[in-house]
Protein backbone atom coordinates (compact mmCIF):
# COMPACT_ATOMS: atom_id res chain seq x y z
CA UNK A 1 0.00 0.00 0.00
CA UNK A 2 1.33 3.15 -0.43
CA UNK A 3 1.66 5.99 1.55
CA UNK A 4 1.28 9.45 1.33
CA UNK A 5 3.96 11.55 2.59
CA UNK A 6 3.37 14.81 5.20
CA UNK A 7 5.46 16.88 5.31
CA UNK A 8 3.98 20.48 6.37
CA UNK A 9 3.29 19.84 10.44
CA UNK A 10 1.52 21.93 12.25
CA UNK A 11 3.45 23.74 15.42
CA UNK A 12 0.85 24.66 17.37
CA UNK A 13 1.09 23.90 20.78
CA UNK A 14 0.37 20.07 21.05
CA UNK A 15 -1.46 20.17 17.74
CA UNK A 16 -0.30 16.74 15.79
CA UNK A 17 -1.99 17.65 12.53
CA UNK A 18 0.01 17.13 9.37
CA UNK A 19 -0.06 18.08 5.52
CA UNK A 20 0.24 17.16 2.32
CA UNK A 21 0.25 20.42 1.21
CA UNK A 22 0.99 23.40 2.11
CA UNK A 23 -2.10 24.77 1.59
CA UNK A 24 -3.97 22.14 3.67
CA UNK A 25 -2.18 23.79 6.75
CA UNK A 26 -2.64 26.97 6.08
CA UNK A 27 -6.33 25.88 6.27
CA UNK A 28 -5.65 24.41 9.11
CA UNK A 29 -3.99 27.14 10.90
CA UNK A 30 -6.84 29.48 10.00
CA UNK A 31 -9.95 27.49 10.49
CA UNK A 32 -8.88 25.78 13.67
CA UNK A 33 -5.78 27.75 15.36
CA UNK A 34 -7.54 31.58 14.61
CA UNK A 35 -8.96 33.11 17.41
CA UNK A 36 -10.62 35.84 15.00
CA UNK A 37 -11.52 33.41 12.46
CA UNK A 38 -15.46 34.11 11.83
CA UNK A 39 -17.87 31.02 13.39
CA UNK A 40 -21.15 30.16 11.91
CA UNK A 41 -23.78 29.27 14.08
CA UNK A 42 -27.12 27.53 13.79
CA UNK A 43 -29.80 30.50 12.57
CA UNK A 44 -32.61 28.27 14.46
CA UNK A 45 -30.50 28.96 17.77
CA UNK A 46 -33.40 31.50 18.70
CA UNK A 47 -35.89 28.86 17.79
CA UNK A 48 -35.14 26.05 20.41
CA UNK A 49 -32.00 24.55 18.08
CA UNK A 50 -29.70 23.13 21.29
CA UNK A 51 -27.08 21.50 18.90
CA UNK A 52 -23.42 22.20 19.40
CA UNK A 53 -23.66 24.49 16.19
CA UNK A 54 -26.09 26.44 17.71
CA UNK A 55 -24.52 27.05 21.74
CA UNK A 56 -20.27 26.81 20.25
CA UNK A 57 -20.93 27.34 16.33
CA UNK A 58 -18.51 26.32 13.61
CA UNK A 59 -15.57 27.53 11.47
CA UNK A 60 -16.64 25.96 8.37
CA UNK A 61 -19.26 27.00 6.55
CA UNK A 62 -19.67 23.58 5.09
CA UNK A 63 -20.66 21.81 8.45
CA UNK A 64 -23.32 24.61 8.91
CA UNK A 65 -24.71 23.96 5.85
CA UNK A 66 -24.72 20.30 6.38
CA UNK A 67 -26.55 20.63 9.99
CA UNK A 68 -29.38 23.27 8.38
CA UNK A 69 -30.00 20.17 5.65
CA UNK A 70 -29.98 17.24 7.78
CA UNK A 71 -31.69 18.81 11.54
CA UNK A 72 -33.86 21.36 9.68
CA UNK A 73 -34.98 20.09 6.50
CA UNK A 74 -32.87 22.55 4.87
CA UNK A 75 -35.00 25.52 6.04
CA UNK A 76 -34.28 29.15 7.48
CA UNK A 77 -36.16 30.37 9.94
Amino acid sequence: MKKHTKPYKCDVGTCSEAFELQSGLNRHRQEMHDPNAQRYYCPWRDFGCRSKLAREGTKREANLDRHVQTAHGGQQP
